[in-house]
């Protein structure tokens, strides 16, 4: 009786560490599966900064366009505006000898 309760206890024994190898075993594939998804995780992310970053050049470049567009659009409405006063000079000259004349 008493190698019979041996025997179980054995065997019960065995089972608990077949449980806990199994539990080990399982938790190890978990972290293994984490561990392989982080650097996808990571490329992801690095990924979509690039991405971000890229999107952030392509607007500051186009601000500088249009900056710079802005510019020579001040700088061409100044000139058309000296020009305009100079023939609206010159039509007041012509004018005041037409009536000078008459």
């Amino acid at each position: 009786e008493r190698e019979r309760r041996k025997v179980q206890e054995l065997k019960e024994a065995g089972r608990r560490l077949v449980e806990e190898r199994d539990a080990l075993q399982s938790q190890l594939q978990d972290t293994r599966e984490r561990q392989k998804r982080e650097p996808e995780k990571n490329a992801s992310e690095h990924s979509q900064m690039g991405e971000l970053l890229a999107e952030v050049e392509k607007h500051r470049t186009r601000a500088e366009e249009l900056r710079r567009t802005e510019q020579r659009l001040v700088q061409e409405k100044h000139s058309l505006q000296v020009a305009l006063q100079e023939e609206q000079r010159r039509v007041a000259v012509l004018e005041s000898r037409l009536d000078g004349g008459r």
